[in-house]
């Protein structure tokens, strides 16, 4: 009885990994009947073990189906040569395909033509594919693509760790999630067990887009445990005609929108300021149109938004602002300021009061043409308020 078993369980081993099996159901009632019969003899562990992991082809990859199949040797390792309707199955990892080479030994299949991966939720397409079984590594070659409900990835080629559910796109690559369109040379992502979403580092070239503000950098770390992000090398905001810079940028996020900005070091914002002068000639006509800079600069700054609007700016260390002066869009002057400590409000998504605190000290230089006072005017104070609405 035994011989017989093994001799029935070594030629289903043969079979399956060479031909299809029109119910993969037969195997697997085939074997419950091997385990009983050697738990009933108490015969040893380790063969058992053995029998059993050779038996379960959910173990292994292996060729469900598919509609020619040709074995070879080629420089000396045994290939399969398939096509038609090709489906490989190992776990809960499903691949399909019209064509494909199998390196039985490598335990490595190259895949191409109609590519459609399937892991739970998780979605692959792409030209061409290389699934290295033994380390559960899916490299995808080509338009890659991977997809489920939480998140979006696309790029020149995709490596996929199927076990821990991570990996790397190079090349033009775009990933989507939570709102959030990022740009990139290239991703290394992970999900979190149990979160809806990954976390990410993209590298070279990185754009952030969101519903406020579009983020560019060289280096971006996402971490989806506590929605904050990191940008390194030439970090860059642009929220709405703000440009605000410095040596690393921190964005929390609340909600899937951002909550709040954070620049440690050398902050600086400069935000576009449109006008006209007065005219020379003819004070009931309008000059020539001007796109001024505001600046301010300090050592660090911090930024709170509500709602996705930019609520509020506060800049600390040796804080100073250049801010040009208009009223009824003619411009009037400008005012250089500086002082420990610098907040701005904002209304509507407009500049609406700016506080200087501690050692304020403030230059004003009216415009010739709009203004009689031709001469500078320097003012200090312990603190210093201007109402621009």
């Amino acid at each position: 009885m035994l011989i017989a078993i093994l001799i029935r369980c070594t030629f289903l081993i043969y079979l399956k990994s060479n031909v299809n099996l029109p119910n993969d159901d037969r195997v697997t009632n085939f074997n419950e009947t091997v385990i009983k019969y050697f738990k009933k003899r108490k015969l040893s562990t380790l063969f058992f073990c053995y029998l059993s992991s050779s038996v379960f082809a959910n173990e292994r990859l292996y060729l469900k189906q598919a509609e020619i199949l040709e074995n070879k040797t080629i420089d000396g390792k045994s290939v399969k040569l398939i096509s038609g309707d090709i489906v490989f199955k190992k776990g809960d990892l499903t691949l399909n395909c019209e064509n494909g080479i199998q390196y039985v030994l490598d335990d490595l299949a190259i895949l191409y033509d109609g590519i459609y991966a399937t892991q739970n939720e998780r979605k692959m397409t792409c030209d061409t594919i290389k699934f290295f079984s033994n380390n559960n590594i899916l490299h995808g070659i080509g338009n890659s693509h991977v997809w489920d409900i939480d998140y979006n990835l696309a790029a020149d080629s995709i490596t996929i760790f199927t076990e821990i559910d991570s990996g790397i796109a190079a090349g033009n690559v775009t990933l989507i999630q939570k709102g959030q369109i990022i740009n990139s040379d290239r991703i290394k992502y992970k999900r979190e067990k149990g979160k809806k979403g990954v976390s990410y580092t993209a590298i070279g070239n990185v754009i952030i887009k969101d519903s406020s503000i579009i983020a560019k950098c060289g280096k971006a770390t996402y971490s989806h445990l506590d929605r904050n992000t990191t940008l390194d090398i030439n970090p860059q905001i642009n929220e709405s005609e703000r440009i605000l810079s410095g040596e690393r940028i921190f964005l929390s996020y609340e909600n899937e929108k951002l909550k709040e900005l954070h620049i440690p070091q050398k902050a600086n914002v400069i935000t576009i300021e449109k006008g006209y002068q007065k005219s020379v000639t003819d004070s009931m006509k309008l000059g020539d149109s001007l796109n001024l800079k505001n600046k301010i600069e300090g050592k660090k700054l911090v930024s709170f938004f509500n709602n996705g609007k930019i609520d509020s700016i506060r800049i600390e260390g040796m804080a100073k602002t250049l801010y040009h002066v208009f009223k009824d869009s003619i411009y009037q002057g400008n005012n250089n300021v500086s002082g420990d400590t610098i907040t701005m409000s904002f209304l509507d998504n407009e500049l609406n009061t700016i506080n200087i605190l501690g050692g304020s000290e403030g230059e004003y230089f009216p415009d010739s043409v709009t203004n009689k006072i031709k001469l500078p005017v320097i003012y200090k104070a312990n603190k210093i308020q201007y109402q621009l609405m």
